[in-house]
């Protein structure tokens, strides 16, 4: 998910000088993260996978990421694999929280640090233009489902003809209940993506690229939904990079 670069080793520290603009996580032979601005001073880093991560800023991008990682040693371990993975989303939501960012695939690597500076200087136009069109913008997830159907009591104590004709009914009213649902759960996806311009689709899930001041909102949304839709659950998640538009 994300961007893809080159490959990240070794970074060096610049925690006191960040650019105007990030990317996110990097391995040389260490693993990076994102890209993102670079600023005067950067929030505390949360930790990586086995090492602090790093900084390397050129002009207006910085590089995030940690020094060596054996991506090698990993793909032979799949708990272990699978364990980095789950940690490297971990980090890129952590840094999303406090800034915007261009989330990089798990495993992009460069070889040293001057690798990602030289990466950064031939791509600083591209990541800069990026970064100005996301602006301080996150990505949200809202999970569509419908409701469970109602428990329905057992049928009376028939015989022959009259059963089977009152089995017949529920079937017939479950399946048209059923209808409804899916007519409703389409009635509010139209509305969502019709609220929200900048959006993706995967299967019942909804991706929101919005403001982050304008998070909050969406619970106020929630509620308005809930009951203009009533047999739907929308399900919002929290913060997270925006992975579906870069």
């Amino acid at each position: 998910r994300g961007v893809t670069s080159g490959s990240p080793t070794h970074a060096t520290d610049s925690s006191t000088a960040r650019p105007e603009f990030s990317v996110s996580y990097f391995y040389c032979s260490s693993d990076i993260y994102t890209f993102c601005a670079t600023a005067t001073v950067l929030p505390p880093l949360p930790q990586g996978i086995a090492q602090p991560l790093q900084t390397v800023a050129v002009g207006a991008v910085t590089a995030i990421g940690e020094p060596p990682l054996d991506l090698a040693a990993l793909q032979q371990d799949e708990a272990r694999l699978v364990s980095a993975v789950v940690h490297h989303d971990w980090v890129l939501c952590e840094l999303v929280q406090t800034m915007p960012l261009l989330p990089l695939r798990f495993g992009t690597q460069f070889s040293d640090v001057e690798q990602v500076r030289s990466h950064l200087q031939s791509q600083a136009e591209a990541y800069r233009a990026q970064l100005t069109a996301l602006g301080d913008r996150v990505e949200i997830c809202l999970k569509l489902a419908t409701r469970p159907l109602r428990l329905v009591a057992p049928l009376p104590a028939l015989k022959g003809r009259d059963y089977f004709q009152a089995k017949k009914q529920r079937l017939q009213q479950q399946t048209l209940t059923e209808a409804q649902q899916q007519t409703q759960l389409a009635q509010l996806r139209t509305a969502l993506i019709r609220s929200y311009p900048q959006h993706q689709i995967e299967e019942d899930s909804v991706y929101l690229l919005i403001d982050r001041k304008a998070v909050g909102q969406l619970q106020d949304q929630q509620q308005y939904w809930q009951q203009k839709f009533p047999d739907c659950e929308v399900r919002i998640s929290g913060v997270l990079p925006p992975y579906h538009f870069v």
